[in-house]
């Protein structure tokens, strides 16, 4: 309706996996990395998983379509099925014609096929999408044709691409054979505001072939916001928003213009899950403005009311300031919840941070603020002699002053090798006996490169940069970069435990044992410090007003075992919930902002305790 109008030569937004239109963020970089680097290196099994609408199949068709002709490929993209239906349908993809349907039969079929393919040098590749809804018996069957191989090559290579719900379900005990065949593993995740931005450049540019300004940089913001980064809604309110400005012969999509797409399909998506997202995030901004004025207008008249998790009485020298984590500065909630959901103020309630485990129909008391650790002012610092692990003996730092000790350690490392020894210790500290990281590629930089590695296991990377008060609160293993004087890269260790004053490092067997603070070698630092963590929430966003109802269950799960049982069980994330997870940052020096994301979920589950994790503390270091 609006090509001729806006001079597209086809609609830029439409709802169809097109590989012509494919952006690569940097997670679908990495993504399509990790089918590139399995399909050269034959590795037998890769999932690749996202949220709804975050373009995994746009990636695969566009992986499918850069093959050669000396690979053969099979797409299945509705694997509700049973078993022998499912094989039926992979044989037919390949090209394989069978009469028996019997399970037998095809597999016998199919194995005579993947051996003519093998010994005309065609490699052969499986991609399953939408496999979060295979049953456990299809993916046992998966799994069988995993050990189609002969005794040195994988005759099929198989690719799972599904939602987050794939990796629940491939961590059960009855796929634990199915889930240590899995070489490669990715999660991909929703655009930033600077990628969705770039994306709707990106389309806009490919549909008019040619580079025009049809939005401005406030409506794509807007975009943003309402789709949270996920390409399917990105697509959905922009195609709405050109409908908009075409019906009112605007050449541009303005703040104004999108403000008024957004508005229609807020309104005529109430009933639908996805799009409610909007309304609720939307209202929760209008009551949060509304109540900021009242309360700012109720200043410069009253003592403001405190809408308190606690209120501890301010003594004489405390009541001219009042510390953020104390009592919590708020405002009332509009009476819109029954009684027994509303919150009362604890009266008298103790400071001491037993008590924050009251529920919150009394209030669980906050006690004050704790101060953050400050780096040791200690005077001449001296470096312990070094106590090798694996061997016992070898070269040691003789005593002397830290530059010069860590001059002559971190001398004798080199980058790439001193980077894999971090991580595969860093893996072994959670768990992971054997960990191998040979498969990803060395050139990619450290932070994609650590973050594959953790997810290869399960595992989540957060960087923490100018922070070490933040890292001994976290009280987590990581791996620290350091650097000499004019060296191009860095070398690697873990910081594996520390004890008072006395921190440990390890670098691929030796341990080295420094009298000293993180602060006082400031100097070799080289980036941000990385640390592993285990998100048992299983939903990688930031969570906050209309994220994934799953996700913020979980969020209040874990609120209410701490002591916020005020919380309902209701999958919403409302203002109450905002209110309880500033308050939870707050005690915690985390920014108070009422958003979940990655420091925040690693507090809630080291509280909660519902993640076995390692510690710095529980170090004891060698013997002296």
């Amino acid at each position: 309706m609006y090509n001729t109008f806006f001079g597209f030569r086809e609609k830029p937004f439409k709802l169809v996996p097109n590989p012509d239109y494919l952006f690569l963020s940097k997670s679908h970089e990495i993504a399509l990395a990790h089918l590139t680097y399995a399909r050269e290196q034959g590795e037998g099994f890769v999932v690749i998983t996202g949220e709804v609408g975050t373009g995994k199949t746009t990636l695969c068709r566009n992986f499918l379509e850069g093959l050669d002709e000396k690979t053969e490929s099979a797409y299945i993209f509705n694997p509700h099925m049973q078993s022998d239906q499912l094989l039926s349908a992979i044989c037919h993809e390949f090209g394989v014609a069978v009469q028996d349907m019997g399970i037998q039969t095809l597999l016998d079929a199919l194995y005579a096929y993947l051996i003519g393919k093998h010994a005309a040098g065609i490699q052969v590749i499986l991609v399953i999408d939408e496999a979060q809804g295979l049953s456990i018996e299809n993916l046992e069957l998966v799994r069988m044709l995993s050990n189609l191989e002969t005794t040195r090559n994988k005759l099929l290579q198989i690719v799972l691409v599904g939602q987050p719900e794939l990796d629940d379900k491939l961590e059960s005990h009855e796929l634990r054979q199915l889930a240590q065949r899995i070489s490669l593993s990715y999660h991909l995740s929703p655009l930033s505001a600077k990628d969705t931005q770039a994306y709707i450049q990106h389309r806009l540019g490919i549909a008019a072939q040619r580079q025009a300004d049809f939005f401005t940089t406030d409506a794509c913001r807007l975009a943003y916001r309402f789709s949270r980064g996920i390409p399917r809604l990105i697509n959905i309110i922009c195609d709405r928003a050109l409908l908009t400005a075409y019906s009112h012969n605007r050449p541009r999509v303005t703040r104004g213009v999108m403000q008024a797409a957004i508005a229609e399909m807020t309104e005529r998506g109430r009933s639908n899950p996805v799009l409610r997202r909007w309304s609720l995030w939307l209202g929760a901004g209008v009551c949060m403005l509304a109540v900021a004025v009242v309360a700012a207008v109720l200043a410069t008249r009253i003592e403001p009311t405190w809408f308190a998790w606690s209120k501890k009485p301010a003594s004489a020298d405390e009541s001219s300031s009042i510390q953020p984590a104390t009592s919590t500065r708020g405002f009332k909630i509009p009476d819109q919840t029954p009684p027994a959901a509303k919150l009362v103020s604890a009266a008298n309630a103790s400071g001491a941070e037993e008590d924050s485990r009251q529920a919150l129909t009394q209030g669980p008391a906050v006690g004050p603020r704790p101060q953050a650790e400050e780096p040791s002012a200690a005077g001449p610092v001296t470096v312990a002699p070094v106590q090798r692990q694996e061997p016992r003996t070898g070269n040691s730092i003789p005593p002397g002053t830290v530059a010069a000790a860590i001059d002559q350690w971190i001398g004798r490392l080199t980058p790439l090798t001193s980077r894999k020894q971090s991580i595969i210790k860093l893996l072994s500290l959670w768990r992971q006996p054997r960990p191998d990281i040979d498969m990803i590629p060395v050139g990619l930089e450290d932070s994609r490169f650590i973050e594959i590695a953790a997810r290869q296991y399960g595992l989540r990377s957060c960087a923490i940069r100018n922070n070490w008060p933040l890292v001994r609160k976290l009280d987590l293993p990581c791996i620290v970069a350091l650097k000499q004087g004019n060296a191009t890269q860095p070398v690697y260790a873990v910081l594996v435990g520390r004890n008072g004053g006395t921190l440990y490092f390890e670098d691929g067997g030796s341990t080295h044992r420094m009298n000293t603070e993180m602060s006082d070698i400031k100097d070799y630092l080289a980036g941000p410090v990385y640390l592993f963590w285990k998100n048992s929430i299983r939903y990688d966003m930031t969570i906050s007003f209309g994220s994934d109802a799953g996700a913020v269950r979980e969020v209040k799960n874990l609120l209410r075992q701490i002591g916020y049982t005020q919380l309902d069980e209701s999958p919403v994330f409302n203002l109450i919930t905002e209110q309880a997870v500033k308050d939870f940052q707050a005690r915690h020096q985390l920014q108070s902002d009422g958003l979940v994301g990655s420091l925040t979920k690693i507090m809630l589950l080291q509280e909660a305790g519902s993640v076995q994790m390692p510690t710095l503390t529980e170090h004891e270091g060698p013997p002296s």
